[in-house]
């Protein structure tokens, strides 16, 4: 009987019983490790709300610890790429740890749901331009060229710029100068301390000796929590305006900041005062998930994005097969908690609002509230048309 049935027939049953096996590659031990597993949270909860299946497909999940570290990143891309064979592939986080592992993971062909991007200072900015590989997050020129317009108009015509320095932070100064510098702003001077610094004295004594009207920053992480903590103890808050992309002040990190972050005015994608029913419904959940122990913040909620682009995108194609599933994600939209989500199918890079917001006390906490929105505007392809 089984000669006679088509071709492929015993490949196919296979393919459609078999796990739907997806790898989450991101630092949870190291310098951001506290925003890996705010990711894995936020994928977690979207394949929660499915009981990990998928048409009748178990959801198999995989985490590798990239350490923070570029070499270790590549190393364990490589060990799950040929283990695991995932059909999607999340992460990583760190701009340097992209670098090192794009090449290896667009070569792979699996579905890549990208977190950060950037082998150098310049691809920060630069669209993916990778036909199985979609940026869930944001790029440098999303955060940085806008706000760059914007500043101009509304807090200073001087700025200064600090910023960790590696790839992002490079990307994050050099494109805000760019739009800064084109509206008709000035930037009179720099500070870019490594990335991992502890004690900001030595930059931010530069900074108190000019006291430039505002500066733009990025920092992330624990460097952001030092950095905003410091810039308030060496009285910085009273003579210079705060500013930057929302990592530095985001909801990951306010607590830890408490009051030394009131006032900063940063870009970023969503904020917890969205008044939008999706951002409602997820803080809701989330918080009652984790009581309280896990902030709701930007990272659980691109995690809970990429989720749930699996989900949409495996339902859509019926199938896990790469080529498939690629143009069903170029044509996904998505009510999520950050606003409406779109692919832009020339670069696969996100389309999705940005809001403007001040650092304030609500309820007695620091909070980002949102002072204006952007419209969603794409990325300039820069060569790439997909």
């Amino acid at each position: 009987m089984a000669t006679s049935l088509p071709a492929g027939f015993h490949t196919a049953m296979a393919a459609s019983n078999e796990p739907i096996r997806v790898a989450i590659v991101v630092d949870i031990s190291k310098v951001v490790s506290f925003l890996g597993n705010l990711y894995i949270k936020g994928i977690q909860m979207a394949f929660e709300e499915v009981g990990y299946e998928i048409l009748g497909r178990k959801v198999e999940v995989v985490i590798e610890d990239t350490e923070a570290n570029p070499a270790v990143g590549f190393a364990k891309a490589k060990k799950v790429l040929a283990t695991f064979k995932p059909h999607f592939f999340v992460g990583p986080m760190a701009s340097s740890t992209y670098a090192a592992m794009k090449d290896l993971v667009v070569r792979s062909n699996t579905i890549w749901l990208i977190l950060t991007q950037g082998a150098g200072a310049e691809d920060t900015v630069l669209p993916i331009c990778s036909r199985n590989a979609f940026s869930v997050s944001w790029n440098n020129w999303q955060l940085s060229y806008p706000f760059g317009q914007w500043a101009y108009k509304n807090i200073a015509k001087e700025f200064w710029l600090g910023f960790s320095n590696y790839n992002w932070g490079q990307g994050a100064a050099a494109v805000f100068k760019e739009s800064f510098e084109k509206a008709g702003g000035k930037i009179t001077g720099t500070i870019a301390p490594p990335f991992g610094t502890s004690d900001f004295a030595p930059f931010l004594a530069r900074v108190v000796a000019a006291k430039p009207p505002a500066i733009y920053c990025f920092f992330a992480g624990g460097d952001a929590v030092n950095f905003v903590k410091q810039w308030n103890q060496f009285g910085l808050h009273k003579t210079t305006k705060l500013t930057g992309q929302g990592f530095v002040v985001d909801e990951a990190v306010l607590p830890a900041q408490g009051k030394a972050a009131l006032g900063t005015t940063s870009i970023l994608n969503w904020a917890r005062t969205l008044d939008l029913p999706a951002n409602k419904k997820f803080q809701d959940q989330f918080n009652a998930r984790h009581k309280g122990k896990w902030p709701v913040a930007i990272y659980p909620i691109t995690g809970y994005d990429a989720g749930r682009v699996i989900i949409e995108a495996v339902t859509k194609a019926k199938t896990t097969d790469t080529a498939k599933l690629v143009p069903v994600i170029e044509n996904l939209t998505l009510d999520s908690p950050r606003g409406t989500l779109r692919f832009d199918p020339k670069t696969h890079e996100l389309i999705q609002p940005y809001y403007i917001r001040e650092t304030r006390l609500v309820g007695g906490r620091p909070t980002n509230v949102v002072i204006e929105t952007l419209p969603a505007t794409k990325t300039p392809a820069k060569a790439c048309n997909l």
